[in-house]
C-alpha cells in the first residue's frame, strides 16, 4: 500500500518549508516583544529587522546590564519630574500672586523665555547623572512624586515670594531707599536672578 510522502532530512522541500515557517514564527514573536535576544551568530535577518533591541553579546551579562541601565534612566527621569513640578509651581505662584495681590509684575515676558532657555542647560546634565541602580524593580509612585515635588515647590515659593515681599517693602520705605536706592526694574532683575540661580540649586537638591 502506498505510504504518504514524508520529507526526511535530505528533502529540500521539507527543509525549505521548515525554514520558512521558523522565520515567520520568529518574526511574529518579535513583533510582540520589546527586545530580541540574539545568541552569538544565531539570529536571522527577520528577527533582526523586527526587534527593537538586539543584545549581541553571549550569556546573560547583557541582560543584566540592560536592566541596570534602564533603572538608572528611570531614576534620572524621576529627578527631572521632581524638578519640573517644583520649578513650575515656583514661577506660576510667584507671577500670579504678585500680580493679583500687589499689582506688580515680578518678571517680564522676555525674562520668562530666558529662564526657560537657562533651565535647559542643567536639565541636559540629568542624562549623564551618576545615579545608583535600585536593587529591586522600580515603578511610578505618583503619590510620593507629587508629595515631594509639591513640598520642594512650596519651599521655593516661600523663598522667592519672601524676597519679593522684602523688595516691595524696600520700594515703599523712604529710609531704605535712602540707604540703597531700588526701583521696579531693578527688583525685576533681582527676581529673575533668584529664579535662575535658585532653579539651578533646586535641581541639585532634587537629584
Amino acid at each position: 500500500r502506498a505510504q504518504p510522502h514524508r520529507g526526511g532530512d535530505g528533502d529540500p522541500r521539507a527543509a525549505e518549508a521548515g525554514e520558512h515557517g521558523a522565520q515567520e514564527r520568529i518574526a511574529g514573536a518579535r513583533l510582540v516583544g520589546e527586545a530580541a535576544l540574539q545568541r552569538a551568530g544565531g539570529a536571522t535577518d527577520a528577527a533582526r529587522s523586527a526587534a527593537a533591541l538586539i543584545l549581541t553579546a553571549p550569556g546573560l551579562s547583557t541582560i543584566i546590564n540592560a536592566i541596570r541601565v534602564s533603572r538608572q534612566i528611570f531614576e534620572r527621569i524621576e529627578s527631572y519630574v521632581y524638578y519640573r513640578i517644583a520649578m513650575t509651581l515656583d514661577i506660576m505662584v510667584l507671577v500670579v500672586a504678585s500680580v493679583v495681590f500687589f499689582e506688580f509684575q515680578p518678571i517680564t515676558a522676555i525674562m520668562i523665555v530666558v529662564l526657560a532657555l537657562l533651565d535647559d542647560i542643567p536639565i541636559m546634565t540629568i542624562a549623564y547623572d551618576n545615579v545608583p541602580a535600585p536593587p529591586r524593580p522600580v515603578r511610578w509612585d505618583m503619590h510620593h512624586i507629587l508629595l515631594f515635588a509639591s513640598f520642594m515647590g512650596l519651599l521655593s515659593v516661600a523663598e522667592t515670594f519672601g524676597l519679593l515681599l522684602i523688595g516691595l517693602r524696600w520700594l515703599a520705605d523712604p529710609l531704605l531707599q535712602g540707604i540703597v536706592p531700588l526701583d521696579a526694574r531693578q527688583l525685576q532683575t533681582v527676581m529673575f536672578l533668584q529664579l535662575a540661580i535658585g532653579g539651578h540649586l533646586l535641581l541639585f537638591v532634587v537629584r
